[in-house]
């Protein structure tokens, strides 16, 4: 009786030293796996700023564009003016110089 219960006994705790160490093998995974999430999660964090950095940028860029090509719009414009007031003044000159000829 004595060897049967010393060998449950021995039976046991081998079951449970296997048991022990699959736990703190699973332990040991889980802590590298939540290492691992809150690595990807800062990686996550910073990309998401860094893509509403790039937005915000590419928004300024198109706000300038705009205003570029505004200007761009009224300075030919008035060059189209200025040029149309030389060329009304270059014809009077003509004119003239045909007059007195």
């Amino acid at each position: 009786m004595r060897r049967e219960y010393e060998a449950w006994v021995a039976e046991y705790d081998a079951a449970r030293e296997a048991q022990v160490t699959l736990y703190n093998e699973t332990q040991s995974q889980i802590e590298n796996l939540q290492n691992e999430i809150s690595a990807l999660t800062k990686r996550i964090d910073n990309a998401t700023s860094e893509r509403d950095e790039q937005r915000e940028r590419s928004r300024q860029k198109g706000i300038e564009l705009n205003e570029r090509i505004k200007w761009c719009d009224d300075e030919a414009e008035a060059y189209a003016n200025r040029r149309g007031g030389r060329t009304e003044r270059l014809n009077v000159i003509s004119e003239c110089i045909g007059l007195v000829e």
